[in-house]
């Protein structure tokens, strides 16, 4: 889920820094066995984290493009991303509920 670009570019972490419990599903601790490891894999597919996740991910990526100066001139998104694109083009506010 994008973890190696908000390694790279510090200011996509704006969004996910206010929502710790999200951030550590993203960014795990690290893990020394087998089982911890399993947990934390499935952890991130649990939609009740995933559906957030994905929303922070997309709208992270579409703002940090747009501070480089890459503007879309349309925006969609399938399934779930169809929230993420409807925010960005500001139908309506961000927000995490």
């Amino acid at each position: 889920m994008a973890r190696d670009l908000f390694v790279a570019f510090p200011e996509m972490r704006k969004l996910i820094d206010s929502h710790p419990e999200l951030e550590k599903v993203i960014f795990p601790s690290k893990t020394f066995d087998e089982s911890a490891l399993k947990q934390q894999k499935e952890t991130i597919k649990d939609t009740r984290l995933a559906q957030p996740l994905l929303g922070i991910v997309d709208l992270a990526l579409a703002k940090f493009l747009q501070s480089i100066g890459i503007v879309p001139d349309m925006l969609a998104g399938h399934s779930y991303g169809e929230l993420p694109a409807l925010c960005f083009s500001g139908v309506f506010e961000e927000e995490i509920g």
